[in-house]
């Protein structure tokens, strides 16, 4: 059966925004299925496949409490079982080797991201907040870092920095324009590839194993 939140309401929205505040042993959120599965399994949109149309545009505001101290893994488990029971979601993971990118640090630079003195919010993982022309971290690990990096781009990013702990930093740079090569830019600034060499990074092409995550069930929720 393994962990599972101790209370958890779930009812439709009509906020078509998405929010998510997790905390330790709570979660928060107006999500939609998608948003809570690429949480849960801590994956991305681009490597789930098989989700019905209608999950993307279905928010439900999600409140679920437990008690006592959860690591980041205890969190994704109680939210795959919330999923499974409430969603009736089930799924599998299958592997293939994709192009994508390997985050490290700039070989010879003295430059890398400022430590952060504060603990990490959000179980460790780090806040991160996106605008039109950049992003601001707080208490970010390289990890989740990579994981962003990996959304904004479209493909796989891989942490190979060697650095531990949460980081503090902000980036300006221009979003990526997809379908174009991966430093055209959809307006003015530099890009992503660029902007990381600020903090002593760079990401350098690498053939990734990237996993995706095939949904075999899923089903709207009964309120309570």
């Amino acid at each position: 059966k393994g962990l599972e939140f101790e209370a958890a309401s779930i009812r439709d929205s009509s906020v078509a925004r998405t929010e998510w505040q997790p905390g330790n042993g709570t979660i928060r959120g107006n999500l939609t299925i998608p948003s809570l599965v690429q949480f849960a399994y801590k994956t991305n949109s681009e490597n789930i496949v098989g989700l019905p149309g209608w999950t993307t545009s279905a928010y439900y505001d999600i409140r679920a409490t437990a008690h006592g101290g959860f690591t980041q893994e205890q969190m994704q488990e109680m939210e795959q079982n919330l999923l499974a029971k409430r969603f009736k979601f089930s799924a599998h993971w299958t592997t293939a080797v994709h192009s994508g990118y390997a985050l490290r640090r700039v070989a010879g630079s003295a430059k890398r991201p400022q430590s952060s003195d504060a603990s990490s919010p959000l179980d460790g993982m780090g806040a991160m907040r996106m605008s039109s022309t950049g992003m601001i971290a707080h208490g970010a690990t390289m990890s989740s870092f990579s994981a962003v990096l990996g959304i904004l781009l479209g493909e796989a990013v891989e942490n190979e920095t060697d650095l531990d702990g949460g980081y503090e930093f902000a980036l300006t740079f221009a979003r990526p324009n997809r379908s174009a090569a991966p430093d055209d830019l959809t307006n003015g600034g530099p890009s992503i590839f660029t902007a990381l060499k600020s903090i002593g990074l760079e990401l350098f092409p690498k053939k990734v194993e990237i996993k995706t995550l095939n949904v075999d069930s899923v089903a709207r929720p009964s309120e309570n």
